[in-house]
C-alpha cells in the first residue's frame, strides 16, 4: 500500500502530520456547545484514546458509556457538552453535570465529568481555553461553584490553579 493510498484510507492516523516541503496549516480551533447525540459518534474514536491514554484500573473499569443516563440527564437540562474543532474535526471536548449538591441542597455545582484533548492540540492555550469557557458557561447557567478533576499520574494541578481553582478533595481508589 502506498503511503497516499494510506492517507487517504486513514486520515485520522495522519492528522496533523505533514510532508517534507509542504506548509504545515495551522489549526482554526473553535469551541461549541453542542448535544451528546450530535456528538456522540464523532466524539467515540476520541473516547476510546482517552480510556486508552488515563484508565489506570483496566481491570475493572471497562470502557462502556451509561448513553441512557448521559441522555436522560441531557433532556433535564443537567448534562451540558462542549466541543473543540479544529477546521470542524473534533479534536477535544469537556462534559459537565449540573445539579444541586446533595450535601448543601441549595448549592448548584457544576461537576466535569471528562475533559479529553488529543496530546497534538495540547501545547499553547487550547485545553486552558476550553475550561475556561466551561467554568464562564457553568457560571452563566447559575452554578455557585465548579469541580474539575483529573489523573494523579496526569496532573492538571498547574492548569487548574492558573483558572483559580484551589485543591479541596483528595480521592483514593479501591478495587475490589
Amino acid at each position: 500500500m502506498t503511503l497516499t493510498r494510506m492517507i487517504e484510507d486513514h486520515p485520522e492516523m495522519f492528522r496533523g502530520l505533514y510532508r517534507l516541503g509542504e506548509t504545515r496549516a495551522k489549526p482554526v480551533i473553535t469551541y461549541q456547545v453542542e448535544t451528546l447525540a450530535a456528538t456522540r459518534d464523532e466524539a467515540l474514536p476520541l473516547l476510546d484514546r482517552h480510556y486508552d491514554e488515563i484508565a489506570q484500573f483496566k481491570g475493572v473499569q471497562k470502557l462502556d458509556p451509561d448513553w441512557e443516563t448521559y441522555d436522560a440527564l441531557e433532556k433535564t437540562g443537567k448534562l451540558w457538552v462542549m466541543t473543540v474543532r479544529d477546521r470542524g474535526i473534533m479534536v477535544g471536548y469537556i462534559v459537565m453535570v449540573i445539579s444541586r449538591a446533595l450535601h448543601y441542597r441549595n448549592l448548584i455545582m457544576a461537576t466535569e465529568d471528562i475533559h479529553f484533548l488529543l496530546p497534538e492540540y495540547r501545547k499553547g492555550l487550547i485545553g486552558y481555553r476550553l475550561l475556561a469557557k466551561a467554568k464562564q458557561a457553568m457560571k452563566e447557567k447559575g452554578a455557585k461553584m465548579a469541580i474539575m478533576r483529573c489523573k494523579a499520574r496526569q496532573s492538571h494541578a498547574v492548569l487548574f490553579e492558573r483558572l483559580g481553582g484551589e485543591l479541596s478533595d483528595m480521592v483514593y481508589a479501591f478495587t475490589l
